[in-house]
């Protein structure tokens, strides 16, 4: 069954936690290398669809076995530590690039005939047990609407996915990654916080 809170929550998190998160520059250090955008695009949002269902049937499953009052408090405490986390990384790291992600994507973008498979498994690797794969198994345990979380979270992740292949570089060299860092920390402590008040 759709739940549109569910929904809004779930994509409004993950798209903004994601924007400029060194997965979606990795599908736009693969796009650079290659002229086939379409097949970066289509295996990376396959990549992130298939870690999503897995972290919407992770989710689902922890809110079946535990009791809906443990699960919002481990939701809870879990997005603020996450926050936190996420924080104090974006200080120690500013200005920093993870090379070895982007050696990766430049080898992937030379070979033409793995492009599609190998952007969905650098995808799909890169955000298993990821903070938006967490983030996607809380808001599952949390909302009684697994559809509605699993719709959200690959529609916000495939939007950028798609944005990374074909705008790239254009849109993230406007905005600062620090500036994005911090925006997403200060996300996941504000719903950590609401969790808790309501």
């Amino acid at each position: 069954m759709f739940e549109a809170a569910a929904f809004i929550v779930t994509f409004v998190l993950i798209a903004l936690t994601e924007l400029g998160d060194k997965t979606q520059l990795v599908v736009i250090a693969i796009a650079s290398k290659t002229r086939r955008m379409g097949m970066v695009a289509a295996g990376s949002t396959l990549g992130i669809s298939l870690v999503v269902v897995l972290g919407v049937i992770i989710g689902t499953a922890l809110d079946l076995f535990f009791p809906i009052e443990l699960v919002d408090l481990g939701g809870a405490i879990l997005f603020i530590g996450l926050g936190l986390i996420l924080l104090v990384q974006s200080i120690r790291h500013r200005g920093e690039v993870e090379q070895s992600d982007s050696d990766r994507a430049a080898r992937i973008g030379k070979r033409k005939g793995s492009i599609f498979a190998g952007s969905a498994l650098a995808v799909g690797l890169m955000e298993f047990g990821d903070k938006t794969q967490v983030a996607t198994i809380t808001l599952a345990a949390t909302y009684d609407s697994p559809f509605s979380v699993a719709l959200g979270a690959i529609l916000a992740e495939g939007m950028l996915m798609i944005a990374g292949a074909f705008v790239g570089a254009r849109l993230l060299n406007k905005i600062r990654k620090d500036v994005m860092d911090y925006l997403s920390s200060g996300l996941f402590i504000t719903v950590g916080i609401l969790m808790l008040l309501v």
